[in-house]
């Protein structure tokens, strides 16, 4: 009975078998078809894609991202062809992470602290320590610059008196702390901190020279606006107003122009660290942003980090310039931010490196009220009053007293 079972087993498939082969196949060029099909309509959809705004939206659902100059923008297919990104990926983010278009102004400010040093390198527990440094300053053509040495002396571990002094040959009985260097001027002096108790164990302690100034910084930017869209309008790449001083700050929005009457953007002002100077902003005291009279901007929205001041100014919030003004020699504030950030040893240079690096503030506009065809120029300022923090490092060894050997003691007779 098994045979025979068998052997009609053997039949059928013998049968069947022709019929199977085919359905294999068909099944197989089916889906070697539909693949192909399926390929051929995404590489149409991602052409057509590149070619219009759609592949961007893209991008940022897929999260890509780069970084130029200190302002963080997506990539964008703008410029690129598809075959260009085809034979080398790269592309999209080396050739797509500009700004457009900058609009940069020079300032013409410059202080330099030279030859900072501990004399002598080498002091004994308990002695004072003196360290001395030159001062080079230019003010700018048209501003007056005032150094201000006050507090302005560090030594680690030490919190006894200390001394400053700023030399001034021209007047020996001036016993100032500030140095006033008038507009378009240069001025080169020397100044002295001694740290009267010294310090009491042995160690390699860190001096620290940190004079500020106050300083006003501004940034205008130009854009192009009109009444509403129309098809023969040539989409203009984002612009940026920037200013390079003691800090360059970026002012713009990075939406492409012209902007139309009644739709939103993001103005975004940004103040990061100029790598060309040795320091750091210690306070925003005051953004002041002006606009054309055709625009405004949305205060009332959560990402404004602004208020309407009136006649077409609008100025920082306080909880924004709060947020941003942290005190990185204050040891309470480096051992909250510490706890905060996890890192119980913050140290003043930790500190200057998370949170003074870079401040970025934004408010969404609007234009309202235009009725130009053709899109017209549009001024925006930004002036932003800082005051800034030069910082130059040194160090000096504290050691402990050698005492010379100068044999028994031996009385002297008389």
């Amino acid at each position: 009975m098994g045979t025979v079972t068998g052997a009609l087993g053997k039949a059928k498939d013998t049968i069947l078998s022709p019929y199977v082969w085919f359905f294999k196949k068909f099944i197989f060029y089916i889906s070697i078809g539909g693949a192909i099909f399926l390929f051929i309509l995404f590489i149409g959809f991602f052409i057509n894609a590149w070619r219009t705004d759609t592949f961007d939206s893209i991008l940022v659902m897929a999260g890509v991202q780069a970084e130029n100059n200190g302002v963080i923008r997506v990539a964008s297919t703008q410029g690129i062809s598809f075959f260009e990104w085809w034979l080398d990926p790269r592309k999209l983010i080396t050739k797509q992470v500009s700004l457009g278009p900058t609009d940069t102004v020079e300032e013409t400010i410059n202080l330099k602290i030279e030859e900072f040093k501990a004399t002598p390198q080498d002091v004994d527990i308990g002695q004072p320590v003196i360290a001395r440094a030159v001062i080079k300053a230019q003010a700018p053509v048209n501003k007056d610059i005032t150094l201000d040495f006050t507090d302005s002396c560090f030594l680690s571990n030490y919190s006894g008196p200390i001394t400053i002094t700023v030399a001034d040959p021209k007047n020996p009985n001036d016993f100032s702390k500030q140095r006033f260097i008038p507009e378009g001027r240069s001025d080169s002096f020397s100044v002295s901190c001694k740290f009267l108790n010294g310090l009491q164990t042995k160690q390699i302690a860190k001096l620290r020279l940190q004079p500020t100034f106050i300083y006003n910084q501004e940034v205008s930017w130009r854009v192009l606006a009109k009444g509403e869209y129309e098809m023969n309008d040539v989409s203009i790449p984002s612009t940026w107003g920037e200013s390079k001083g003691p800090e360059i700050i970026t002012f713009g929005s990075f939406d492409n122009q012209p902007f139309y009457t009644e739709e939103a953007h993001l103005l975004d002002i940004k103040l990061s660290q100029n790598l060309a100077w040795n320091g750091f902003i210690k306070e925003i005291m005051d953004i002041e942003i002006n606009v054309p009279r055709e625009a405004r901007l949305l205060t009332q929205e959560v990402d404004c980090h602004f208020q309407d001041a009136g006649y077409n100014t609008y100025a920082i919030k306080y909880s924004a310039l709060e947020k941003a003004n942290i005190d990185c020699n204050n040891l309470e504030i480096l051992k909250a931010l510490g706890n905060s950030l996890r890192r119980p040893s913050m140290n003043t240079d930790d500190c200057l490196l998370a949170i003074k690096r870079q401040f970025e503030f934004t408010c969404p506009f609007q234009f309202s009220g235009i009725i130009t065809k053709n899109a017209e120029e549009y001024p925006f300022k930004a002036i932003v009053k800082y005051k800034y923090q030069l910082n130059e490092a040194a160090t000096v060894n504290i050691n402990e007293p050698i005492f010379k050997d100068t044999g028994p003691y031996t009385p002297d007779v008389i």
